[in-house]
């Protein structure tokens, strides 16, 4: 694959765009990432409206239930950037 079919790729923003023939393991990458993004705009509209919580009525289930996401999903940052128990060691 050329330098300038690669960029195109790790740009598709969906996963039904194609440029070439692709392999099944760059198809299955792909829906994948589609489905990560969709996620992570899921994740963050429902940040945007506080969780769904009126300021009036937190509480500290509130709290631990918001603990428990951010832990979650700091265990997937930290996969990603290999930090922590993810890290090269060596």
């Amino acid at each position: 694959m050329n330098k300038e079919r690669m960029a195109r790729w790790l740009i598709a923003s969906e996963p039904a765009i194609q440029f070439g023939p692709m392999s099944p393991a760059q198809s299955a990458f792909l829906t994948k990432k589609w489905e990560i993004d969709t996620l992570l705009a899921e994740i963050s509209k429902h940040s945007d409206d506080h969780f769904g919580v009126m300021p009036e009525a937190v509480n500290f289930g509130h709290v631990g239930t918001l603990g428990a996401l951010a832990e979650t999903l700091k265990s997937v940052a930290d996969q990603l950037a290999k930090r922590g128990e993810y890290a090269d060691v060596g």
